[in-house]
This record gives structure tokens, sequence and C-alpha cells, in this order.
């Protein structure tokens, strides 16, 4: 119930609502360099999604933004298609993602043109941003907890399985039985947990021990009721709980099973977003789902449609249509993402099927679709075509021929991707896994018949004297291009078509994986193992197809003579005998169905064939395959400590279509330790981690990255504050030697003199690298009460410094230097640039929650960089304001923002924006806003209105 006051203080806040409607919720508080804005996260509460916030500059259309995250260790990522709202880019991460301490993520952007910028903007798939969800004791998720009735802080477990009745389920008024297993729940004190009905304590009526609670009710009323299960560790501390609810009526179970029960939603949305020079672009989405329950069968179907889509670009709309046949069948059809294992399948986005079988301990995975739809080329001027002018001689003279060639286009590449795996899942597992990614040549025209080419006005000329037939300038389309010659009488043009194939633009890959994993826990999974290996092959080019078994004979060698890798003295005579070609028993072109087999492929031996190495270290030469990729890992969990142990190494030539983003040529050692302290309101966390490329036995440039980092995180009690620290420090260093040739084109000043030496061809160049990069994140999380209001106030503040620690790499009193080995003369190096850093973000907000329904929140955001040619400042405050009107059927939103740079980037923003929530009925709902933004930079203003609109209904 709302809170009594006086008529002239509820005249003063409304007054004070109605002002702040005429400012606008400003967008998140963005910082960061290049083109991509956005405020790293440093810490988060496990027990909700996480939702990332971005937003992109640029002069050229979005193509799409994209966030890819990992757990901290891992070797490739997860990648999500970030969503435009409120000129923002948005992408959220599931908490079934964030049961691990640490999550690593960076953002990419690709423009219209193909230009991909990324955040952090060098690296970012090496070193990305680090979220610390280590803080997952009861007392560091205060902020996702939702109240009991009692008022308790109640907190969602995952690891709390319900048994009976399901979730959301209907159930009939004779046969109810609650019942859930708390098996995966570490140190349960069996006295302190308690089962709550429609909020009345059931507990002394219920079977209750530490693996298991069941409760038989006598009877229940028909309508809906809610569950919930409390429990505290052996310390006393509060566990994560679990609550639910189901619905009883007065049928027979019979009765329920023939009936159908449904529910649905339906989400209509326009938006008006600025792209310069006075244009706007305007999208409409629709969006549905839509989902039944019938007896043993369950179905989903979900729609997106956006005026947004383009046949010239990977869709974005979306259909999907899912089915759950009892526990044992669950099939997708349309556009999902699917998780096979880290080395095939592993989070991207396919249209096609999908289907997950189990029987008992067997369990059958199959993803069959497409990665890439086909993409024949916008035929706007010169976007499908290009074209090269160049002489023909022949018996009757020189002419010119105009020869067409193919861009722009995009294959449509297939996948097929299998695991068939065995075991209980949580003692025992074992799977085998299988990927199959080939492009479709034959699914790219050739021919555009509408394309337009934009031919110029370059005269040419033979020997001084002009070429009688010329193409005149302007623009054609493809018919009009190659027909041009017989058209208009005189032009004696040669003019040729694109070839059949060998075009220049993206070439068709095969690529195929294959591997194996398994896992196995002890019944109190205290300890556990995980192991898994793939080893694939790449065809980067396979326009000419598989090569034949005659190809083979000059593929490594350079004789036709029916041996492989024969080898011949100065005389002709025999050195090495090499491998008869008869006595090959395969023919590659046979097998072209299951993987071309060319000299184009990655690798093209897949294991050392040196001899000795072979001879002596065979194990070693399996394990250093350049197309090989495994992990292993050993988790133990005693004495409040959690120890994990891992190795990944992914080869220099691993490629899986299926995984694009997983990093190769990397060796990577991580040993951890994660301790609860003082009943569990301390926690302390160590991790030190190896990273090389020593993957394979010759490394010309072995690059090596430790890095050491510890968490802290204080969490004394629900009224104190919390506080969490990160310090780590990464250290970055090569093999190189001090002086490293290269070839680019450059002039050298002689130190001391005015005489300059162009040493093109041959130039000295320091590539060494010895960098270290110290890190300190802190926060401080705090609730109070003061003056009758609720007040959160959260603090954070992180401090990064590179440092290159190579000393002699400058003169005193010079610039960067570099030695002629010729004539030991000192010269400048204008290519070299100081890798040194500093960066600090400090973030101060304040939530506060008024006895009146209004909310608002004070951001205040600083962040310093300097580097070692320019220095970045970007100041930001923001304020922002909801008030609840008729019990919250409306809100009103408001907010002001202002950003500023200084330095390198002179530039000042704000934003103000007015927004209303409306609940027109209890399943309608209406959102709207109006955001006017205006930025000014290099002494120009300009404007914008970004405009919104969303309907929802549920039903």
């Amino acid at each position: 119930m709302s809170p009594h006051y006086s008529s002239s203080k509820f005249s003063q806040l409304i007054l004070i609502g109605l002002m702040l409607i005429i400012i606008s919720i400003s967008s998140v508080s963005a910082l960061g360099s290049g083109a991509i804005v956005h405020q790293p996260i440093y810490q988060h509460s496990p027990t909700e999604p996480l939702i990332i916030y971005t937003m992109v500059e640029s002069n050229i259309n979005i193509e799409n933004v994209r966030l890819l995250f990992r757990p901290t260790g891992e070797v490739g990522y997860v990648e999500i298609y970030m969503d435009l709202y409120d000129d923002l880019w948005r992408g959220e991460i599931y908490r079934s993602y964030l049961a691990v301490p640490e999550l690593e993520y960076f953002i990419a952007a690709t423009l219209a043109d193909g230009t991909i910028l990324t955040l952090p903007e060098i690296d970012a798939e090496v070193a990305p941003f680090q979220i610390n969800l280590s803080g997952s004791g009861p007392a560091s998720v205060a902020g996702g907890r939702a109240q009991t009735a009692d008022g308790r802080q109640f907190v969602e477990g995952e690891e709390i399985l319900v048994f009976s009745p399901d979730p959301g389920s209907i159930v009939p008024y004779d046969d109810i039985f609650i019942a859930a297993s708390l098996y995966n729940v570490e140190d349960v004190d069996p006295a302190s947990i308690k089962l709550l009905v429609d909020n009345r304590d059931v507990t002394g009526s219920s079977e209750i021990s530490a693996d298991f609670v069941a409760y038989a009710p006598y009877s229940m009323s028909p309508g809906k009721h809610f569950v919930q299960i409390e429990l505290n560790n052996l310390a006393g501390n509060p566990l994560p709980g679990r609550s639910w609810s189901f619905k009883v009526v007065k049928k027979t179970r019979e009765v329920i099973e023939r009936e159908f029960s449904y529910r649905g939603k339906i989400n209509g949305s326009y938006s008006r977003d600025p792209q310069g020079e006075g244009n706007y672009l305007d999208i409409f989405k629709t969006k549905a789902s839509f989902t039944g329950d019938w007896r043993w069968l369950k179905f989903k179907a979900d729609v997106k449609i956006t005026s947004d889509e383009d046949i010239y670009k990977q869709p974005k709309n979306r259909f999907g249509l899912s089915f759950n046949v009892g526990k044992n069948m669950a099939l997708n059809f349309g556009d999902f993402s699917s998780r096979l294992s880290k080395y095939t399948m592993d989070g991207k986005r396919i249209r096609g099927f999908n289907a997950d079988l189990k029987w008992g301990i067997l369990k059958l995975q199959v993803v069959k679709g497409e990665l890439l739809r086909e993409v024949q080329g916008r035929p706007d001027a010169d976007m499908a075509y290009n074209y090269n002018v160049i002489e023909v001689k022949d018996s009757t003279g020189t002419s010119l021929s105009y020869r067409l060639d193919r861009k722009g286009y995009t294959f449509k590449r297939d996948i097929f991707s299998s695991r068939i795996s065995f075991g209980r899942g949580k003692i025992f597992q074992m799977g085998f896994n299988y990927l199959k990614a080939k492009d479709d040549i034959s699914s790219v025209m050739k021919n555009i018949a509408d394309a337009r080419i934009t031919v110029d006005d370059t005269t040419y000329y033979s020997a001084d004297s002009l070429f009688s037939a010329q193409m005149p300038g302007g623009i054609y389309t493809y018919n009009e291009f190659v027909g041009l010659g017989s058209s208009q009488t005189g032009l004696l043009v040669e003019v040729v078509r694109p070839d059949d194939k060998n075009w220049g633009g993206d070439r068709p890959q095969d690529n195929i994986v294959i591997g194996s994993d398994i896992k196995i826990n002890t019944r109190d999974r205290r300890l556990s193992f995980e192991a898994g290996w793939a080893f694939s092959m790449l065809n980067t080019d396979i326009w000419d197809g598989a090569i034949s078994k005659a190809d083979i004979d000059i593929l490594l060698d350079d004789s036709t003579d029916g041996f492989v890798m024969r080898t011949y003295d100065a005389d002709g005579n025999v050195v090495d005998q090499g491998i008869d070609l008869a006595a090959i028993p395969i023919d590659p072109a046979d097998y072209e169905k299951y993987f071309t087999i060319s000299q184009n492929m990655i690798p093209l031996v897949p294991i050392d064939i040196d001899s000795t190495q072979l001879a002596d270290h065979l194990f070693r030469a399996i394990g250093r395959m350049p197309s090989l990729a495994y992990n292993y890992k050993i988790m133990a969990n005693y004495f409040d400590n959690r120890v994990t142990l891992e190795y990944n190494r992914v080869g220099p030539n691993f490629n899986s279509l299926g995984n694009p983003y997983l990093q190769s040529d990397i060796r990577e050692f991580i040993v951890s330790d994660r301790v609860k302290l003082l009943q569990n309101k301390l926690f302390v966390g160590a991790t030190y981690r190896r990273q090389d490329n020593a993957t394979t036995r010759i490394v010309s440039n072995k690059m090596t990255t430790n890095t050491m980092t510890l968490n802290v995180g204080v969490y004394p009690g629900a009224d104190y504050p919390t506080f969490n620290f990160k310090l780590s420090s990464k250290s970055r260093f090569n093999d190189l030697a001090y002086q490293d040739t290269t070839g680019y084109d450059s002039v050298y000043v002689v130190m001391g003199t005015d005489t300059t030496r162009d040493l093109t061809g041959y130039h000295l160049q320091d590539r060494r690298l010895d960098e270290n990069t110290p890190n300190i994140t802190f926060g401080v999380n705090y609730r109070v009460n003061f003056m009758d209001m609720s007040h959160n106030l959260m603090l954070n503040y992180s401090k990064l410094e590179k440092v290159d620690q190579i000393g002699d790499r400058y003169e005193p009193g010079s610039a960067p230097y570099l030695v002629d080995t010729f004539n030991d003369t000192t010269f400048l190096d204008t290519t070299f640039t100081s890798s040194n850093m500093v960066s600090d973000v400090t973030t101060i907000s304040v939530v506060t929650q008024y006895t009146i329904p209004l909310k608002t929140t004070l951001v205040l955001s600083l962040n310093n960089r300097t580097t070692a040619t320019e220095k970045q400042g970007i100041t930001g405050v923001n304020l922002n304001a909801s008030y609840d009107l008729f019990g919250g059927g409306l809100k009103l939103n408001s907010g002001f923002g202002y950003t500023s740079g200084a330095g390198a980037s002179e530039f000042s923003r704000f934003n103000i924006r007015g927004g209303v929530s409306y609940r027109i009925m209890e399943s309608l709902f209406l959102r709207t806003s109006l955001d006017y933004r205006g930025t000014k930079s290099d002494g120009e203003n300009e404007g914008a209105i970004i405009m919104r609109a969303d309907l929802n209904y549920s039903f």
C-alpha cells in the first residue's frame, strides 16, 4: 500500500515529476575509444542476466554488432547479435552462462563497407574485458534478490532441481505431490531447510533430508499456488533457494492430459534513428511467440520480422519452431543457436534443424542447416563486378580487352554436426563429435543482368597512340556492358565475362572436424575431471575440386615419376625411394563428398613427417600436430577451497567454421584457487595463467603472456557494505633479438647531420616485446536507509597501466633509434610507437527509492586515458528518474545526460528524453519514448531526434 503524505508535499512531488519528464533517461554512461563507445563492466551478480550496452559511432551504416563472450580460460567465444534499442546496442548474457568465477567479452561491429571495429581496439580476442562473477556468496548478490513474504532476501538457485510439480504446470486436485532434489547443493544444513507453500510454513509436515524435500498436502484449492525452499549452509549462512508456481484444477489427471494449454506474446515496435546528414533509418519489428502444452507434447513457435531485412545481407528475420516430446526428444526447426562441443558447434546461429534424442544413458544430437545463406551481390554501382583493362596483341594488331570479375557475393555454407554421448552426466559422460561445413559453389550466380558497372573516362594509349576503340565512360548494366561491342558500330573492344570459377571475391571452403570429450565426477561432485580433443582439416579454396591420385605425384615433389617425395642426385640417381603411387590404396577424388583434398588444405600434411621426429618422439609429434586441439581440466572442492588445474592447446591450423572465434595457435596453462573464509563472509581467489604460441616444433616468434590475478570479496552482512577488489598483472614478451629486418619503404635521417638515406628493401626494425600491465579494480556497494528513503550507493574504480620494459629503445634526448649493421650508423625509426598507456575509470552511482513511487539514479563517470601520442579524458553525468502512477499502471520516465571529451578528441554531447510506459489492460502494454541528442565536435553542432514505440500483448 502506498504511504500517506500531505497534499502540499504531494504537489511538490508531482512538480518534481513533471520537471523530470522534460529531461531524458540518459543512455548508459558510455566511455571508450574509437568508434565503439562502451563502459566496461568489471563486477556482476551471477544470479541475474548480464546486459551489455554499447554505442557505435560511424558515418557508415552499421551491418551488425556482436557480443562475444566466454568463461575465462576457455578458448572459444559464444556469439550473440546485439539489438538496437534507444540508440544503444543491447546484448544479454543469460544466467545459465554465468555459473563461472569470471567471464571475458569483447564487442565487434561490422560496417556496410566490410570494416570491422572492435573494443578493445587492439587484440580484442586475446585481451578482452573481464567481469568478476566470483562474488557468488550469499551476500554478494543483494542487488539481484527478491523479497519473501517475511522480508527475507531470496536468491534463485539452479542447484535445486524441481521434481514435482513442474514449474508452470497444471495439476489435478487429487494428485498433488511437491518434491525437489538438493543433491547438487553443497554443505546444506538439514536443520535449516524450510518449505513454504503459499507463504505458509509446512516444514513440520514434510519429509526433509540433506538431499531431498517432499510434501504431500491433503488437499489444495483450485488456483495458482506458490512453493518456496529456503536453506542455510553448515556455517549458518543463507544458500540460494528455489521458488516456483503451479496451478491446481478441479479435474482428474485423465481429463487434464486430454486438455490443451497455451500462452503467447506479440510485440510490435518502431524506431527512428539518425544516420547523419539529415537522414533517418526507420525500422519496424514484429515479434511473436506461442507455446502449447498437450499431454506429453510441448511446442513453441517464434517469429521476428523486421523491415531491416535485406536479401543482400545475412538474414535478420528469425523463425523458430521447437518440440519437446516427453523427456526423451527435443526438436528445433528454423533459426537457433546450438552448443554441441567447444571445438565444433559452440553458440553459432544457424538456420536448419536440430534434434536431441535420449535413450537411457545414450544421447544423440544432430544439427543440420545453413551457417551462411547465399548473397548474390548488391546490384548497385560497382558492388557486384570489377573490371580490368589490358592490351591484347594478335596478328591483327593491338586492342583493348575489358575483363570482368565477380565480387560482393557470399556462398551458401551448409553445415552438419553431430554428437553421440553416453553416461548419466552427473558421474560420467563421454561424447564423440563430428562437424562438416562446406560452401555451395553453385549457390552464387555468375551473371546478374541488372548489376550496375561504372566505366571511368580513362583514355588508353598504345605506344603514344590513342586506341581507336575504347568503351565510353558511363554507367552500364551487366547486359549492356557485355553487349556493348556488338551494339555500337565501330567499337571493336573485347568484353570478357567472369570465368566460371576462381573469382576475385571469397573463395569457397570445406571444413571437417572430429573429436571426443569425457567428464568424470565423484558422487559428491567434489572432484571432477574433464578432457577433450579435436582434429580439423580446412580447404581454403575448393574451386578446382579434389585432386586425383595422379595429381599427388607432383603435389609433394617436382617430378612425374610415379612416386611421391622421391628425390634424386645431380646424376639422376635415386637418393630417397619415396612412396610408390601405386601403393596408395585410395584416390582422393573418390571421397570428395566427404572432404575436398587438394593443395589448398590447411594443413597440407597433418603431422610433422620428419623421420627423426616420428621415430624418436612419436607421441610428441602427434601432440604438436598443427590442426589438433585438446584440453584437460581437474577441479577439486575440499576444505572450502575450489582448486582448478587446466591446460588448453589449439594448433595454428585448427579451424572450425562452426566456432570461428576459437583462438588458434595457443598453449595455455591455468591454476586457480578460490577459498571461502570467515563463515562465507570473505572470498579470496587467485589465478595464474601462462599463454604462448609454441604449439609447433619450430616457432619463429615465440610470444608469451603471464597473468596473475587476485580477487577478494568481502560480504559482512545485509546491513553492511560489500567490497570487491581485484589486482592483476599481465606480462607479455617475445624472444626476438634486438634487431629485426623488414621490407617496408621509408627514408631515415642520419642523426647529427642533415643528410638522408633511402634504405628501401632492407630496413632494421625493433620488434622486441617486453611489457607489463598491472590492473587494479575496486568496488563498493552499500544499501542504506536515510530520511525514510532507500539508497543504493556504488563506487567502482579501475586503473590499468601498460609499461614498456625495454629500456634501450630510446637514445637520450632523441627519438627511437635503430642501427644499420653495414656502417654502424644510427637512424631514426619513424615506425615505432611506444605501447606505454595509462587508463583509469571511476564510476559513482546513487539509486534512490523514495517513500512515494519515485526512483532516481544519478551516475557520475570519469575516464582518463594517456598514451605515448595522446591524452583523452571523458566525463559524464547522468540523471534518470521514473515515477509510477495508478499502482504502476502508468510510469513516467525522464532523465538528462551530459558527456564531454577533452584532449585528442574535443566534444560534448547531451541528451534529453521523456518516455511513458502504460499498461492499457492486464495483458496489453505500451511503451513510448522521445529522445533528443545534441553533439558538438570540431566546432560543428548536430542534433537528432530518436523515437521509439513498443506494444506488447500477452495471452
